[in-house]
């Protein structure tokens, strides 16, 4: 078993929190893969021509670029990294908040309100720079497998995090069909994914490879 880093939103922070949030997808680069294998570079290949594919479905990763997936293997764990600060508590000691149980009053001065606490205007630390003990979250890895953004399925919108009825009250609405709820829910998917990923060249558009990680919370 292997331990990994990865780095999560607020919103999503809070989905992982809620039982909400058990699959995350992320872009796979050319790093990531065996440049000998066509088809996990998205050129396509027949499954007979790898012969070290995992099972028999040759949707799921070759054995030759499984290695190079960072984020691991089935059975592997994830700590999970998000926007942090330390402060001293009452009794001078340090004590971890993170922005994610913040809720944020004036957006411009990054405020947040913590039970127990002064309103905390910062600085908040890079998610990128939290170390290891200042992690709250464990998570294993349960399955991963590859396929293109846009071939995610309706079902899995939920999976991901996203909230029908944080979508209807965003928008205003309460009554509508199970089409446009399905619309709705993949409209606010595709916004979350471009915010994180089309200023890199793996906009929606784009529709890249990515790895889907279904994980379980486990620690946290």
């Amino acid at each position: 078993m292997k331990s990994h880093p990865i780095i999560f939103s607020s919103d999503m922070i809070r989905a992982i929190l809620e039982g909400r949030k058990t699959q995350t997808r992320r872009v796979i680069e050319l790093k990531d893969v065996d440049p000998e294998c066509i088809w996990c570079r998205g050129n396509g290949h027949e499954y007979q021509e790898c012969g070290e594919l995992s099972g028999y479905d040759y949707r799921y990763p070759c054995r030759c670029c499984m290695p190079n997936n960072l984020y691991g293997q089935p059975g592997d764990q994830l700590f999970v990294k998000e926007t942090w600060a330390i402060i001293k508590n009452d009794d001078d000691e340090n004590k971890v908040l993170y922005r994610a149980d913040g809720v944020i009053g004036n957006a411009a001065y990054g405020g947040a309100d913590f039970p127990g606490n002064r309103t905390y205007y910062g600085p908040w630390k890079s998610s990128l720079f939290m170390p290891r003990w200042a992690s709250r979250i464990t998570l294993e890895i349960v399955n991963v497998r590859v396929e293109r953004i846009q071939e995610i399925k309706y079902f899995e919108l939920e999976s991901e995090g996203i909230s029908l009825a944080q979508v209807l009250e965003k928008r205003g609405i309460s009554n509508i069909t199970p089409h446009m709820a399905q619309s709705f829910m993949r409209d606010a998917y595709i916004r979350l994914w471009d915010s994180l990923n089309a200023k890199r060249g793996f906009g929606w558009d784009t529709n890249p490879w990515v790895w889907v990680i279904e994980f379980k919370r486990i620690g946290g």
